[in-house]
């Protein structure tokens, strides 16, 4: 999940995974994979090239020491400080 906000405006909008599976298809070294229906990286495979980011349409991969996908753990809305979140 990626929340982008606009301060000035006071929106925001949330981007998910839409299952288009272009990271997976765009992944050189097969290091993206699905189990029960979320995505993860294998970080033994990931080989930090980052096409798997710039193939995410909705730009929810994003790069620490291994490519991070979002994976619905809802940490985000449950540490935000000012309960600015929420799932429904």
């Amino acid at each position: 999940m990626r929340i982008v906000t606009d301060l000035y405006e006071g929106k925001a909008e949330v981007f998910a995974c839409d299952g288009c599976n272009l990271c997976v298809e765009s992944c050189p070294t097969s290091a993206i994979v699905e189990e029960n229906g979320k995505k993860h990286v294998d970080k033994e495979l990931c080989n930090t090239c980052g096409i798997c980011v710039e193939a995410c349409p909705k730009r929810i991969i994003y790069m620490t020491d291994v490519a991070q996908v979002c994976n619905y753990c809802y940490k985000c809305v449950d540490g935000c400080v000012y309960g600015a979140m929420e799932v429904g």
